[in-house]
C-alpha cells in the first residue's frame, strides 16, 4: 500500500504540478488576450472613426477628449469623392457638470465639396461643478482653445453647472429658461448688444475679435503670444459656447454661421483675422435651428448627406415668395418689431438699415442689393422677449413699388386671433427652405412635429410601441421623425349646401413604420396616443386617420376623424399635456399627448420638414 501510496503520491504530485503550470499558462494567455482585446477595441474604434470619415449617408460622432487635459479633440470628416452636395449637420452641447443644465441643440444645411475636411469637437460630461462643454464644428483643426476656435462654423452651447442652467440659443439661459446671461456687448463702443434691446440694430458678428461678452473682457486668460482680443472659454462654471455663460447659473451661447443673429464664416472677414488662414470660399448654413436645454450627458454630433449634385440636385428647393425680395413688412400693433434681418449667402442684408413706420407695421427697404433672381434664405424678426405676438403678420414684396396683392404673406395672423405666440431671444425665423406654412395643408414628406407648449421638444414614439406618445427632447432619432401622407379625400357638405373634399392623413413614425393611433378607440379626454400597429389599408380604421388644419401663422391643428361619443366634449384634437402641477392629472400623462378637449393655445403644432431635394 505504501508503495502504491508513494507511487500514487508521486503521480498525483506530477498531475498537480502540470495542472498548476497549465493554469498559470492559461492565466498568462488570458492576460495577454485581455490586453490584446483592449487594444483591439481601441483599434476597432479608430478604424470605425476612419471609416466614418468616408461615410456616404450618415455619420455620428461621440465625445472624444484628450486624456491629459480632458479637452475635446478634433474628429475629422472628409466629404467623399463625387459627393459634393448639401449636408445636414446637427450638434448637441454637453450637460453641465453633475446634474447641471442640459446642452443646446443646433442644426443647419450646408453645401460641401468633395474632399472638404471639417472637424467635430464633442464635449464629455464632467462631474462636480464643471461647466458643460460646447459641441462644435470647425474648418481647421487644432487645440480646443487654440486658434482653430476662430474657425467654428456651428456651436451647440453647453449647460451651466447649476441645474436648469440650460445651454442657450443667441443668449445663455438660466434656470426657468429666462433670457439672461451670455448677452454680448460691442467691443467697439460697449453698447448693449442684447437682441431684446436693439440699440445697435445689428447682428451678432461671428468673430470675437469684434464682439465679446463683458465677462470675457474681465476674466480673460491669454495663451502665450495671444493678443488681448483673443477668445477663450471662461472658468466660472457657466456653460461653454460661442460666448460662455458668465456664471454657473447661465448656459453658453450657441452659434450657426449664416443664421439670422450670427454672421457667416465669410472669407472677407476672415482675411482680416491674422489667426485664420484665408479661405477660398465662404461657409454658411441655411435652414438653421437653435433649441435651448435639449441634451443630457455627453455631447454628440451628426452629419448626413441630404442632396447630392450627382443626382441632379444642384440647389435646394425654395419658397417662391423668397425670390427677389425688395421689401419686408412686420405688422404687430401691440409689440412693434425692433429688428428685421434678411439673410442671403449667410450675410444680413438689413444690417444697419432703418425700419420705417407704416401704420401699425415696421417696413424695411432693401433697395437695390437684391436682384430679381436672388433667393433670400431667411427672414427673421425680433420684438421683445416674452411678447405675445397675436395677430402677427410678416409679408414680403419683390416689386419696386408695392400695393395690395403685391405683398405676399410668409406669416399670417392665423384664422383665430386668440392664438398666442411667445417671443423668445431667438426671434421669429422664416426659412425659404421650409414649406410655405401659410398654405392650407402640408405636402407628403417627413417632419419633426413640435408642440407649441414646449420650446425644445418634439413628438416622440416609444421604443416598445405600446407606450403613450411623448414630447421628448430632440435627439434626432427615427422615433422622432414622422411621415405625413394624404390617404383620402372625404366629401363633406357645408352649411351653404356646397360639397367640399376634406383631405385625411396617416401619420407614421419612421422607426417601425407604426401609425399614430388613438389607443382606446374613443374620443374622450385621457385617450392615449400610441404608434403600435401598421396602417390598415383594407378597412377604414378611423383611430388611425387624422385631419390637419393650417392656422396660417406657421402652426397646425391635428384632430381625429372619430366622431365624439359624448356631446359634452368638443372636437378631438391632439393635446400635449404638461408636467402635472396637481393631483387631478394622472402622472402617467406627464409630457404625453392625448386626444381630448379643444384648447386654442396648446393644441397647435409646428412642422419642420426634413426633405430638401427638388
Amino acid at each position: 500500500m505504501k508503495k502504491l501510496n508513494n507511487k500514487g503520491f508521486a503521480v498525483t504530485t506530477i498531475v498537480y504540478g502540470i495542472s498548476i503550470m497549465a493554469i498559470m499558462i492559461i492565466a498568462i494567455l488570458m492576460a495577454i488576450m485581455s490586453t490584446t482585446l483592449t487594444n483591439n477595441k481601441e483599434l476597432a474604434k479608430e478604424i470605425e472613426r476612419e471609416l466614418n470619415n468616408f461615410s456616404k449617408t450618415e455619420t455620428t460622432f461621440s465625445a472624444l477628449e484628450n486624456e491629459v487635459n480632458h479637452e475635446p479633440v478634433p474628429q475629422e470628416y472628409i466629404v467623399p469623392e463625387g459627393e459634393t452636395g448639401w449636408y445636414r449637420i446637427e450638434l448637441w452641447g454637453t450637460q453641465g457638470g453633475g446634474d447641471g443644465g442640459y446642452g443646446a441643440y443646433t442644426s443647419g444645411i450646408i453645401k460641401l465639396n468633395e474632399g472638404d475636411k471639417i472637424y467635430f469637437y464633442v464635449g464629455k460630461h464632467q462631474g462636480g461643478a464643471a461647466s458643460g462643454r460646447e459641441t462644435d464644428v470647425r474648418i481647421q483643426s487644432g487645440d480646443y482653445n487654440g486658434t482653430s476656435s476662430a474657425t467654428r462654423i456651428m456651436v451647440a452651447a453647453g449647460g451651466g453647472s447649476n441645474p436648469g442652467a440650460s445651454g442657450g440659443t443667441l443668449k445663455g439661459y438660466v434656470t426657468g429658461m429666462n433670457a439672461q446671461g451670455g448677452s454680448l456687448k460691442s467691443a467697439k463702443d460697449g453698447s448693449d448688444f442684447s437682441l431684446s434691446n436693439q440699440g445697435t440694430n445689428g447682428s451678432l458678428v461671428g468673430y470675437p475679435e469684434t464682439y465679446e461678452s463683458a465677462a470675457i473682457q474681465a476674466t480673460k486668460q491669454l495663451l502665450p503670444g495671444e493678443s488681448a482680443n483673443y477668445y477663450v472659454t471662461n472658468n466660472n462654471g457657466g456653460g461653454d459656447g460661442y460666448v460662455p455663460g458668465k456664471t454657473s447659473a447661465s448656459g453658453g451661447v450657441s452659434f450657426i454661421a449664416g443664421y439670422a443673429g450670427s454672421y457667416a464664416y465669410n472669407a472677407a472677414i476672415v482675411s482680416q483675422n491674422p489667426k485664420v488662414t484665408i479661405l477660398e470660399r465662404d461657409y454658411y448654413f441655411v435652414d438653421g435651428i437653435m433649441l435651448p436645454g435639449v441634451n443630457q450627458g455627453d455631447g454628440q454630433a451628426k452629419i448626413e448627406r441630404i442632396a447630392s449634385t450627382a443626382t441632379g440636385t444642384a440647389e435646394l428647393k425654395a419658397n417662391v415668395n423668397f425670390k427677389g425680395i425688395k421689401y419686408i413688412r412686420d405688422c404687430n400693433s401691440t409689440n412693434p418689431a425692433t429688428k428685421i434681418s434678411v439673410i442671403k449667402d449667410g450675410i444680413d442684408l438689413a444690417y444697419e438699415k432703418p425700419l420705417k413706420n407704416v401704420g401699425s407695421c415696421k417696413q424695411l427697404n432693401l433697395g437695390t442689393v437684391v436682384s430679381s433672381n436672388d433667393i433670400i434664405s431667411e427672414v427673421a424678426v425680433w420684438h421683445k422677449d416674452g411678447a405675445d405676438l397675436k395677430n402677427h403678420i410678416i409679408s414680403v414684396c419683390s416689386k419696386t413699388s408695392c400695393t395690395g396683392s403685391d405683398w405676399k404673406y410668409i406669416k399670417e395672423p392665423g384664422v383665430n386671433t386668440d392664438y398666442s405666440e411667445t417671443e423668445t431671444v431667438t426671434g421669429v425665423h422664416i426659412s425659404a427652405y421650409q414649406p410655405d406654412y401659410t398654405k392650407d395643408l402640408p405636402k407628403k414628406g417627413t417632419y419633426y412635429i413640435l408642440p407649441v407648449l414646449y420650446e425644445n421638444k418634439v413628438m416622440t414614439a416609444q421604443i416598445d410601441g405600446n407606450s403613450p406618445i411623448k414630447a421628448d427632447f430632440l435627439k434626432g432619432t427615427k422615433l422622432q421623425k414622422w411621415s405625413i401622407e394624404v390617404i383620402t379625400g372625404k366629401p363633406k357638405r357645408k352649411s351653404n349646401g356646397t360639397i367640399v373634399t376634406e383631405k385625411e392623413y396617416k401619420i407614421t413614425e419612421l422607426s417601425h413604420y407604426k401609425t399614430l393611433t388613438i389607443a382606446a378607440d374613443q374620443n374622450l379626454v385621457g385617450n392615449e396616443l400610441v404608434a403600435n400597429q401598421a396602417f390598415n389599408t383594407k378597412a377604414r380604421n378611423e383611430p388611425q386617420i387624422w385631419k390637419i388644419k393650417a392656422v396660417g401663422n406657421g402652426t397646425y391643428i391635428i384632430s381625429t376623424v372619430v366622431e365624439p361619443r359624448d356631446s359634452t366634449f368638443l372636437s378631438g384634437n391632439i393635446l400635449p399635456i404638461p408636467y402635472p402641477t396637481n393631483s387631478d392629472i394622472d402622472a402617467k400623462y406627464q409630457n404625453t399627448f392625448i386626444v381630448g378637449r379643444n384648447n386654442d393655445d396648446t393644441q397647435r403644432f409646428k412642422l419642420i420638414s426634413l426633405e430638401y431635394s427638388n
